[in-house]
């Protein structure tokens, strides 16, 4: 980790994901092999949401994987177990690999369940079996059952196209929104109406959504967001409570 680069973000979640991989595969040694990409990164992904102030971190998680599901952009699941094959996704599929792999590993959490689900994980892989044999003994269900059942999963938190608001900003002021499960790369017309009415242009990414904050010049007050690609419609109303960045 590149400690110059990350020092001044708060909050510092690249030392949460970092300590994350640590633990992961200290916990599966001498098996390190077993540790799927997707799973390892996944975990190291939702690690980052449980600083305090990085709820926002854990919504786009869910609502940018069901943005995948719901425009049928969800990557091979195959394709994310070994690192190389991982890391040889890049552009935007290199941060929605990450989201989609943290939302995997969550609701393989959810299936296996009790209050340390990922330890008993860990256990059956430190013991030499795949993650298809430890989902299998832990919960009675096939792999295969679990990854055909993920799109619908992952879905059911809101068939897109969607929008869901939050109070604060990545850098913990102003608003911040998440529109998900438009077409690939549409473009996008956001209208505030609140304090003020402005009215700007954004562009869905290739798997569909698009995460915006409201910075300056809107003051703060409440806003009826309306974002649009022409066809469909979404509505969200989101409060700024602070003024924000002077970034945007």
């Amino acid at each position: 980790m590149n400690w110059e680069a990350v020092k001044d973000r708060r909050p510092v979640a690249a030392m949460r994901h970092e300590i994350t991989h640590w633990v992961t595969l200290n916990a599966c040694a001498p098996r390190c092999d077993l540790v799927p990409a997707w799973f390892n990164e996944g975990q190291a992904r939702l690690a980052e949401a449980t600083i305090p102030g990085a709820d926002w971190r854990l919504v786009r998680i869910r609502y940018e994987a069901a943005s995948m599901a719901s425009t049928g952009t969800l990557l091979p699941l195959n394709l994310l177990v070994g690192q190389l094959s991982f890391n040889s996704f890049v552009s935007w599929a290199g941060y929605y690999k990450y989201q989609q792999s943290a939302r995997v590993t969550e609701l393989l959490r959810e299936d296996v369940g009790g209050e340390t689900p990922i330890a008993v994980v860990y256990e059956r892989l430190r013991r030499g079996q795949n993650i298809a044999q430890a989902y299998a003994g832990l919960t009675g269900r096939t792999w295969d059952a679990f990854t055909a059942g993920l799109p619908a999963r992952m879905r059911a938190l809101g068939e897109g196209p969607g929008i869901v608001a939050l109070p604060v900003a990545p850098d913990g002021a102003g608003a911040s929104y998440l529109v998900y499960g438009f077409p690939s790369e549409a473009p996008l017309t956001v209208t505030a109406v609140g304090p003020v009415i402005e009215t700007w242009a954004l562009n869905a990414s290739p798997f569909g959504a698009v995460f915006d904050t409201l910075l300056p010049p809107l003051p703060r007050g409440t806003y009826a967001l309306t974002v649009s690609d022409g066809t469909t419609s979404v509505k969200a109303t989101v409060t700024k409570s602070t003024l924000g960045s002077a970034l945007r």
